[in-house]
């Protein structure tokens, strides 16, 4: 699940057996880390490093283009926002903010259901986050990791596939099962909707929160499709289709481009202007991060690393 763009030109790629770097504006691969076993998700760090959990041990490996990859104890699926020094995790039953890259916990607050999260995301500034429980997929949890004060559930009509928070927070965005897109207040009132032509696969908002892509399967192939977003009750609005030659199974953005990784390549899709997308073989691709343009500086974990 993926909060917000980050301005880069650099993607990592969850494909077969490996994470895959890619230069979006030269169309090439710039790195590849082989993985000890099959992984389940991808987080791009702000450090510049990705996180990948693995799907069939309690393990979780740490990579980066220019080097080997690291395996720390733990599955984790973290949520990272704009503080470079942390990050919140999502478990059952609460919501634990650790630090980074020490995974020292720092606090915890209930979440008010007893299951996992089956979709989780946070909002550029941390101060909420949206949570799909793995139990009950019509239904949105929202908390503020930093007031106890605040939460509440959205309901939705379908189970939710795909779920963004606005970059502060007051709103959402939701792809819900059957191909509707959603965007609603954090209070759960204002909706407004829109129907896409197959089911979605995956969605990214812009930076500046203004433009949503949505990532949309139909049979073998699919359609990339940007919305111009105003936030919610404001009509969602067709900004570009563009075609797909096979369906999609994740997007993220750069500053230019909408990256949608499919089954054989990667396709970067420019956002404005005339210029032709631009395909990159990777095998087996599942799952798609941004990296920072600007990594920030934290402190290694030299402790307890280990190349997997």
């Amino acid at each position: 699940m993926h909060v917000a763009a980050v301005l880069a030109a650099v993607a990592a790629v969850l494909g077969d057996g490996s994470v895959w770097f890619l230069d979006t504006d030269a169309g090439r691969i710039v790195g590849q880390v082989p993985l000890p076993g099959e992984g389940a998700a991808l987080f791009a760090a702000p450090d510049g490093r990705v996180l990948v959990p693995l799907r069939d041990s309690d393990a979780t490996v740490v990579a980066a283009a220019g080097g080997q990859g690291a395996l720390w104890a733990g599955r984790i699926f973290p949520l990272f926002f704009d503080e470079v020094d942390r990050m919140y995790l999502v478990l059952p039953g609460e919501l634990v903010a650790v630090s980074y890259p020490e995974r020292v916990p720092l606090f915890r607050r209930p979440l008010g259901v007893a299951a996992g999260s089956w979709r989780a995301s946070c909002s550029a500034n941390g101060q909420v986050v949206a949570v799909v429980p793995a139990d009950d997929r019509q239904r949105v949890v929202l908390l503020s990791p930093h007031d106890a004060r605040f939460s509440g559930t959205v309901v939705m009509a379908t189970p939710v596939v795909e779920a963004a928070l606005a970059p502060d927070g007051t709103w959402l965005a939701v792809g819900l099962s059957g191909g509707k897109v959603q965007v609603v207040a954090a209070t759960g009132g204002g909706a407004a909707s829109l129907a896409v032509a197959g089911e979605i696969r995956g969605m990214a908002l812009s930076r500046d929160a203004g433009t949503l892509v949505v990532a949309v399967a139909a049979g073998r192939v699919g359609t990339l499709v940007g919305l111009r977003v105003r936030g919610p009750g404001k009509p969602l609005k067709v900004r570009f289709t563009s075609p797909l030659d096979e369906a999609p199974s994740g997007v993220a953005l750069t500053e230019r481009d909408a990256v949608v990784v499919t089954p054989s390549a990667v396709v970067v899709v420019p956002l404005a202007g005339r210029k032709a997308p631009r395909r990159i073989p990777v095998p087996g691709g599942r799952a798609v991060t941004v990296l920072p343009a600007q990594p920030a500086s934290v402190v290694p974990d030299w402790g307890d690393e280990r190349e997997p």
